[in-house]
């Protein structure tokens, strides 16, 4: 696939799908809220760039696709967002106002992808190895500890954290 995005298509996504589809910017394009297990392994595997859009006018990101597009070392075209840290618009994901990326899809599909699969390859590496996790949820929980936000922790196993 040229494109895949995994929302939910209402009221403005479905605004921006049809005007990619309209234009045939892509020559396949997969998205569905509901795609799981291996076949959203297949298609993600399949997919050349990842399209995150807000589902509402609200500028945050939408930090499950962030993690999907990065596991999967797929180059990520992004709605702008009020805060990205700690993604690099231009360096590790492409970013573009709403209204802009059917534009942006457009000219992504007829550049050479190598340039693309390099930004992604350097967010996949930034989110598994500089920013794991597991490793975030600790720290988090150890700041919450810290300011005595709660009474107790415990790491039972390397997986799981129990909270009081």
């Amino acid at each position: 696939y040229d494109m895949v995005h995994l929302s939910y298509v209402y009221g403005r996504r479905d605004n921006l799908i049809q005007r990619i589809y309209k234009v045939k910017i892509a020559e396949s394009m997969r998205g569905t809220n509901s795609l799981w297990g291996e076949e959203r392994h297949q298609v993600l595997n399949a997919s050349k760039f990842f399209l995150c859009s807000h589902q509402d006018e609200q500028p945050w990101i939408e930090p499950l696709r962030y993690a999907l597009g990065a596991a999967y070392g797929i180059p990520m075209v992004c709605e702008e967002s009020r805060d990205v840290y700690p993604y690099i618009p231009g360096e590790e994901i492409i970013s573009a106002p709403f209204w802009e990326l059917d534009k942006v899809m457009r000219q992504l599909v007829t550049e050479p992808y190598q340039k693309y699969q390099d930004q992604a390859t350097r967010l996949r590496e930034k989110m598994t190895v500089q920013y794991r996790f597991r490793d975030q949820v600790l720290k988090a929980v150890k700041d919450l500890w810290e300011r005595k936000k709660i009474d107790q922790v415990q790491i039972l196993t390397p997986l799981q954290i129990t909270i009081k």
